[in-house]
């Protein structure tokens, strides 16, 4: 039962919710992206095993370079395995070894046969999480988001160049889409914690502004917006049926009625309200890609 306990702590050490919430973008881009083409198996499952383990192991070495914060946030510190002190660091370094090699080894074989922008991709993804973001820019300029989301941006293109072995403007389209949404989800979190993130010294939006609290509500309330007229760009490409559009519009208008709210209150009791801000922006993407892919499946 202890092996047990390890294997899974062991997993947990790479996020494994937040890889299946990529991994369904990143799925439902590659559905769309390959509607008109032969379906590859091989192919797909070999994208696939790419894109998991990229995720895993961004998330892995996040998890190990921000243990120290993570211990003292009450959103991470019951949550993450390293800042619970579960697993050793040892073990941590020898998981991330072993996914490094396995990712790594993967990419660099789908790059010889599908082509090199696989790991070119691949290697955005990971520089600009791990390594800008995680190590350089977080913990030092409230703007880290930023570059944060392009590595959410390079998951998608990266979808839809295995799905089609090239990057069209509607790629291009649904990735800046992505982008938007992590930096309004993000910023969501950053609301809802400003505390927890004041605490552990790590100047976000919300701490950076903190006397000014609606500069961070109106830059949620920007983002979203973006968010919707994004997303009505492929109906407007003629890419699916017209009929997406007013589901589109329900998702982003009722995000948008939690904003005005939040806008309008008082802010010395706003917790709710950015609880609510925080738990809607969540699955805000993956219900737009999934009526995405329903509506065009019926295109």
């Amino acid at each position: 039962m202890e092996y047990l306990r390890k294997v899974w702590y062991c997993i947990d050490l790479t996020k494994p919710i937040v890889t299946a919430s990529v991994y369904y973008t990143w799925l439902l881009t590659y559905m769309i992206a390959s509607r008109t083409l032969s379906f590859n198996l091989e192919k797909f499952l070999i994208s696939s095993l790419v894109v998991i383990l990229g995720i895993s192991l961004g998330n892995a070495l996040n998890n190990y370079f921000d243990r120290d914060i993570d211990s003292i946030m009450r959103r991470t510190c019951r949550r993450r395995v390293l800042a619970r002190g579960l697993i050793s660091l040892k073990l941590a370094r020898i998981v991330i070894m072993i996914i490094s090699a396995l990712s790594i080894s993967l990419v660099i074989y789908a790059s010889i046969i599908y082509g090199v922008l696989n790991i070119i991709l691949y290697a955005i993804a990971l520089a600009t999480y791990v390594l800008l973001y995680t190590i350089i820019l977080k913990r030092r300029a409230w703007w880290s988001i930023l570059i944060a989301a392009i590595a959410y941006s390079a998951v998608i293109l990266h979808a839809w160049y295995a799905a089609t072995g090239e990057l069209s403007v509607i790629a291009y389209v649904i990735s800046i889409l992505g982008y938007v949404w992590v930096l309004s989800h993000l910023w969501a979190i950053a609301l809802h914690f400003a505390e927890d993130y004041a605490l552990a010294n790590v100047p976000v939006l919300s701490v950076r502004f903190w006397n000014k609290p609606n500069i961070p509500t109106i830059a949620l309330t920007t983002s979203t917006l973006c968010t919707g007229l994004l997303a009505l760009t492929p109906a407007l490409l003629n890419y699916i049926t017209p009929l997406y559009i007013p589901a589109i519009l329900i998702i982003v208008f009722s995000e948008i009625a939690l904003l005005v709210k939040i806008f309008k209150c008082d802010w010395r009791y706003r917790r709710d309200l950015t609880y609510k801000i925080w738990k809607m922006t969540y699955p805000v993407l993956a219900l737009t890609f999934t009526v995405m892919f329903i509506f065009m499946l019926i295109h």
